[in-house]
């Protein structure tokens, strides 16, 4: 028995699948978007678990299966000798529905207070606003200044004498001059 969604090639080796079988023998065969109805006895089982139909898609002998889509039934009663007639019409209409949607916005501000505080104060709501207290932990330092002691710097001017040989140096110049048969030498 074939399962639904099987895989089913045409003669002309189109792949199609398994969609519906009915108890009357029928079974339906979708190839692309198109849907045949063809009887069981026409499908031709694989070795592989897929089935053969022996016709070309385009050359098929069987009326073709077009999916009826209805958005409303309207149904209407005739009284006439016993008799009751059905009869379809879809119609549309377009309508504007009004929906109102609700949303919660939210703003958040942060204001600078900087005032010391004894205890850390409570969460609280004025009219729709919510109160959260910010904390901060500081260290106060004092400074103050206190004399621990004084330095007196006192100047004296004292005289030592040191007694130290030095080596000096001086230097002699000698000139010596020539002049016409004459000489002479003059030591400064």
């Amino acid at each position: 028995m074939a399962t639904e969604f099987s895989k089913v090639f045409a003669e002309d080796g189109k792949q199609g699948s398994l969609v519906a079988e009915n108890a009357q023998g029928q079974v339906v065969v979708q190839f692309g978007e198109r849907r045949f109805e063809v009887p069981r006895t026409a499908l031709i089982a694989q070795d592989d678990g897929t089935y053969h139909l022996p016709y070309k898609v385009a050359d098929m002998p069987v009326q073709e299966v077009i999916p009826l889509v209805e958005e409303q039934l309207e149904v209407s009663k005739l009284e006439r000798a016993s008799k009751v007639a059905i009869h379809k019409r879809v119609s549309e209409r377009e309508e504007t529905v009004q929906v109102p949607l609700e949303a919660t916005e939210v703003e958040v501000n942060r204001v600078e207070i900087g005032q010391p505080v004894d205890t850390a104060p409570v969460v609280r709501t004025e009219e729709d606003t919510t109160i959260i207290p910010v904390l901060t932990e500081q260290v106060v330092v004092t400074k103050q200044l206190i004399l621990e002691a004084e330095i007196h710097v006192t100047k004296k001017r004292v005289t030592n004498t040191y007694e130290q040989t030095v080596t000096l140096k001086q230097e002699d110049v000698k000139v010596e001059r020539s002049a016409e048969g004459a000489a002479y030498v003059d030591e400064s």
